[in-house]
């Protein structure tokens, strides 16, 4: 986890960090198995000014890596479809997921969005299905802008507290259990006090190593 945290804090100071934030968000929507608010939560917390920018740069990065796994699916499916299936979920997964999307359309979308079903399984198989390309990325933008615009909300209003209460919730949920929680985010970012006053330091000596 404190590598993760780093990391963050080095693509936070990293001239190329909303890039590389748009890259990651993107990749996690296609392929990439990673929870992208274990990275957005310290650069958040490092940056307070910037969370709300932070939470659209990377649902700007989601939408657009959904709109292409859209195309992948609905085009490109039986060439390299059974490979990504396996990569992100499986295709028993896959298979229930298309069943559930068929009955349920932009509800289903919406649930993957907000909950830890595979997103990419969600959006591959919006493509394949041929569901109504508005519509989806509607579900796309609703839900992941809850959860990454709350939390850039969240943070603005509380700081590490934020991470505090969201983990409290979370420990009700059963699909939290081997996910890093909000305790630990908070644990190994800086206080809000202390890190505004590290991070003009970090940034000066940051500049010439980052970016």
């Amino acid at each position: 986890m404190r590598r993760t945290v780093l990391f963050a804090r080095r693509l936070t100071r990293s001239r190329h960090g909303q890039a590389g934030l748009f890259a990651l968000s993107a990749a996690e929507t296609v392929f990439l198995p990673l929870m992208l608010e274990a990275i957005m939560a310290p650069m958040m917390l490092v940056d307070r000014r910037r969370a709300w920018q932070t939470g659209a740069i990377a649902l700007a990065g989601c939408l657009a890596g959904a709109v292409v796994a859209y195309f992948l699916g609905a085009w490109l499916y039986s060439w390299f479809g059974q490979d990504l299936v396996t990569l992100v979920g499986g295709e028993q997964a896959f298979n229930d997921f298309k069943v559930f999307m068929q009955t349920h359309g932009f509800w289903a979308i919406m649930l993957a969005g907000l909950t830890p079903i595979p997103f990419q399984i969600a959006v591959l198989a919006s493509g394949v299905t041929g569901y109504a390309l508005p519509g989806f990325i509607a579900a796309v933008l609703i839900s992941r802008g809850l959860r990454y615009l709350g939390m850039a909300a969240l943070v603005s209003w509380l700081g590490a507290d934020a991470f505090r209460a969201f983990s409290r919730l979370r420990r009700a949920l059963p699909w939290s259990k081997k996910r890093p929680s909000g305790d630990e985010v908070a644990q190994t970012v800086p206080e809000h006090g202390e890190h505004q006053a590290r991070s003009t330091q970090d940034a000066t000596a940051g500049e010439g190593r980052v970016g």
